[in-house]
Formats: structure tokens, C-alpha cells, sequence
């Protein structure tokens, strides 16, 4: 079981406690506080469970759907492997950029592990990626921080000399004069 089908489950597990505890904390707080003074905890546990259930329902709720819409996402991307950005947006009704976005929020959370949003129109697999995807990123002028974090992964999955890392970097730099 993958992280975001357990957080998924434990947010579902919350949503539901604090909805039936909203009406629980009703029926607790009336009780609690009519019949006696034996009885007062049960209103103050009641009064707990109303405001919980009142102001953190919704927002467990709302929280749930977005990870089941993740989760979605996911399974679409890896199961399904559709890797295009335009067509997730299309199946799911949204803009584009929204889904890029969303996919990102997904890597960055690391929910959605080994893959990259490139250019906002693609979804790349790290673990499958080639060569000319390295050099097609660094002739596109990718800021300096992101290709040296991906270069050195990249270095690390292949095991690359640093002989062969410097030859790699001298290519790229040239690719990138030539496109200039």
C-alpha cells in the first residue's frame, strides 16, 4: 500500500468520526448537562465533540476529496501510464496548468515518487529517462539548482566517472550554445 492510499484512509477514518461525533456531541451535551452533576463530564466531552465535528468536518472532508483526486491522478499516471498533461486536464475536466501543478504538489508531497513535470505539458519517469531528455532539459535552460540535482541523480542511477559526468556537462553546454 502506497503513502497516499494510507493517508487516504486515515483522512476517511477522521472525516467520518468527526461527523458522527458533531451530532454525538449534541445528544452528550444535553445529557451531560441535565441530569446532574455526575453527569458533567459527559456535557463537556459533548461540547468538545460539537465544536470539533462543527469546524473540522468540513475540512477533513474537503482534504479527502483532494487526496482522493490524487489518488486518481496516480493511479492514471502510473496504472494507466498517461504522461500527458493536456490529456489528465482533459479526463478530469480542468486547466492544464492546474494539473501540472497538481502533479507537482504530488512529487514535492511524494505521493507521485521518480517523476517529473517537464514543461508543463509532460510527465517523465526518473527511473526510465534517457540521455536526450537530460540534454533536451539543459538546452531548454533549466535553472542551475534543478539540473545539478537532477544531473547528479542521474549520476548516481548510472554510476557515471566523473570523467564522464564532465563530458556530459561539456556536451550539454554546447547543445545549449548551439540553440542560442
Amino acid at each position: 500500500m502506497n503513502k497516499i492510499d494510507i493517508k487516504t484512509r486515515r483522512t476517511l477514518l477522521w472525516a467520518i468520526f468527526l461527523s458522527v461525533g458533531f451530532p454525538l456531541g449534541i445528544a452528550m451535551t444535553v445529557i451531560g448537562f441535565t441530569k446532574g452533576q455526575s453527569f458533567r463530564a459527559m456535557g463537556i466531552v459533548g461540547i468538545i465533540l460539537i465544536v470539533m465535528g462543527f469546524y473540522g468536518a468540513p475540512m477533513v472532508w474537503i482534504h479527502f476529496g483532494q487526496l482522493k483526486y490524487f489518488s486518481r491522478l496516480k493511479a492514471q499516471i502510473v496504472g494507466d501510464g498517461i504522461k500527458s498533461v493536456k490529456m489528465l486536464a482533459e479526463v478530469h475536466n480542468r486547466n492544464p496548468e492546474v494539473v501540472a501543478n497538481d502533479v507537482k504538489t504530488m512529487v514535492q508531497k511524494g505521493y507521485l515518487d521518480g517523476y517529473l513535470v517537464l514543461d508543463n505539458e509532460r510527465i517523465i519517469d526518473k527511473t526510465t529517462m534517457r540521455d536526450k531528455d537530460y540534454e533536451m532539459m539543459e538546452a531548454e535552460s533549466r535553472p542551475l539548482p534543478f539540473l545539478q540535482r537532477e544531473v547528479r541523480a542521474y549520476q548516481r542511477r548510472r554510476r557515471l566517472s566523473v570523467l564522464q559526468l564532465e563530458n556530459y556537462q561539456r556536451d550539454a553546454g554546447q547543445i545549449r550554445e548551439g540553440i542560442q
